[in-house]
């Protein structure tokens, strides 16, 4: 279910609370002193923030971990597995789930230049009925032509425009295409001009979409409680949205903020059992998360509204507070450590064991095993026997082979099989 292939800098997997970044960035207080690197990397934090702190996301993370259970009991069942191998070609319930997550992503690009659109409300309820993103008409003033299918305004959209406006607050030089990256400001100039200046107004009316299940139509849903609060900016809209508004969750109708606690109680259970350990790290990230939830608080609001983005230190409290995926560069590959053990805590560790597996079953990369590069470079050990069958064959690998893969992979085996 990756949704995150091909960004120009990096990506954020939300399956496996991994970020990549195509360029070595340490993300030390002094390593980040260049500004269009931090803004780089402010950009996928925002990515991580998301996925734990609306309720789309923290539901998208639970159906990751069902997609690695179902996998695994499929796995030890099968005699023989085929490749590229997917559980939603086994599974119905997986499948139609997928389905309505590329139905209501949005575009990706746009092949004209959106000089202006046309938004019809038709086109909003039938987005809303049919569970897809908006149909959002374009008109490129370089051919001189009017598109009545520009572009598809849904999640992509929302989430890129998000982290492209505050990552252009720390970096004003930062290009982007239009589309999905401009779409949450193009769609305010003409929806609700009063705030097309108000970068973090519409970072805010972004928060506010990602808490239902359609954020493209619940965008426009979070512009008409905007229009209607206008008093009220950012924490404070956020807080009265998310305590005020009600969404479906388990056949009730219920208040966002009373859903987004129980969804991430439930989201660090089924982490939990998926993972085979105690959690550690991750049982503190989502408490921080949970907590928000039950005072209406947005961690990141307060920071963009409050602090000086640009303040290193501030924005390494909101890490302190919020935590940190599996991070790769180019040059390195962190997991969050226990200060204590001085080891990666083991939920870190067996969910990047999960994403190698996950990887080499779609064959994502091809026919070579993404780690096969870093272990042969013995990064993480001298004494790695690293051979050809690491890199396509690793099923034939000797147990006794002492290489990152098998210990990834090991940590994940030993608990589920």
């Amino acid at each position: 279910m990756t949704l995150f292939e091909g960004e120009q800098n990096g990506r954020y997997e939300t399956d496996h609370l991994h970020m990549v970044l195509n360029e070595h960035i340490d993300f030390t207080e002094e390593g980040l002193s260049d500004d269009r690197k931090y803004s780089i990397f402010v950009h996928e934090y925002v990515h991580y923030y998301q996925h734990f702190a609306t309720l789309y996301g923290s539901q998208f993370c639970k159906m990751a971990n069902l997609l690695f259970v179902e996998t695994r009991a499929f796995l030890e069942g099968a005699d023989k597995v085929v490749m590229p191998f997917g559980i939603w070609e086994h599974n119905e319930g997986i499948s139609r789930y997928r389905n309505r997550v590329k139905a209501v992503c949005g575009s990706k690009s746009c092949s004209h230049i959106v000089g202006d659109v046309e938004i019809d409300r038709r086109e909003i309820r039938i987005a809303e009925e049919e569970k897809k993103a908006i149909k959002i008409g374009v008109y490129d003033y370089t051919e001189d032509e009017a598109y009545e299918d520009g572009f598809n305004f849904g999640y992509y959209c929302i989430i890129e425009s998000m982290a492209h406006l505050i990552q252009r607050k720390i970096w004003p030089e930062v290009e982007h295409n239009q589309i999905p990256y401009e779409s949450a400001e193009i769609i305010c100039k003409y929806w609700y001009p009063e705030i097309e200046d108000d970068e973090l107004q519409i970072i805010t009316i972004c928060m506010c979409a990602l808490m239902y299940d359609n954020p493209g139509v619940g965008f426009f849903t979070a512009i008409d409680f905007a229009k209607n609060h206008s008093g009220l900016k950012g924490v404070e809209l956020f807080k009265e949205f998310i305590q005020t508004s009600s969404v479906a969750y388990k056949n009730e109708k219920c208040s966002m903020d009373y859903t987004g606690q129980n969804m991430l109680n439930e989201y660090k259970e089924s982490l939990q059992f998926m993972c085979g350990c105690t959690l550690e790290y991750y049982d503190k990230v989502i408490d921080s998360f949970i907590q928000d939830y039950e005072s209406g608080f947005c961690g990141l609001l307060m920071w963009l509204y409050t602090g000086d983005i640009k303040d290193r230190k501030q924005f390494m409290t909101l890490v302190n507070a919020y935590g940190l995926p599996y991070i790769e560069t180019p040059e390195m590959t962190y997991l969050p450590n226990n200060n204590e053990t001085g080891h990666p805590y083991l939920e870190t560790a067996t969910l990047a064991g999960f994403e190698l597996i996950f990887r080499r079953l779609q064959k994502i990369d091809g026919d070579i095993c993404p780690m096969y590069r870093v272990c042969k470079d013995g990064r993480f050990s001298e004494e790695s026997n690293v051979d050809e069958l690491c890199g396509k064959e690793q099923w034939k690998k000797d147990c006794e082979t002492r290489n990152l893969y098998h210990d990834l992979q090991n940590a994940v085996f030993i608990h589920f099989l």
